[in-house]
């Protein structure tokens, strides 16, 4: 097996132990998802591991969450990411808590 094969594998492994430790797979929604490969495989582990899946995304980015993400998403929050930095942290962090809510982590 060549080098770059080998730690492919030992990511994957890495990955599938945390992900399978975890209730739920929460993930930032970025339209060039594509264009990282950890993300990815991730997202792959979660669906093949059943937890899961709760989405948090710009509402600039709302439009480009394809539909079959759509349909195995447990929840979907976006927060607005028009505003000052600080003001995209604090709509972040509104609609990571709603997203836990909705995973029945917090009350």
């Amino acid at each position: 097996m060549k080098e770059t094969d080998k730690r492919m594998v030992e990511m994957v492994k890495r990955n599938a132990e945390a992900i399978s430790d975890s209730q739920v797979f929460v993930v930032m929604h970025a339209a060039e998802l594509g264009e990282e490969i950890l993300p990815v495989i991730q997202m792959g582990l979660a669906v093949y591991l059943d937890k899961p899946v709760l989405i948090l995304c710009p509402e600039s980015r709302r439009a480009s969450i394809p539909n079959n993400v759509h349909k195995l998403a447990v929840a979907i929050e976006y927060f607005d990411d028009s505003g000052t930095k600080e003001e995209q942290v604090m709509q972040m962090h509104a609609a990571t808590l709603r997203l836990m809510h909705a995973a029945g982590l917090v009350k």
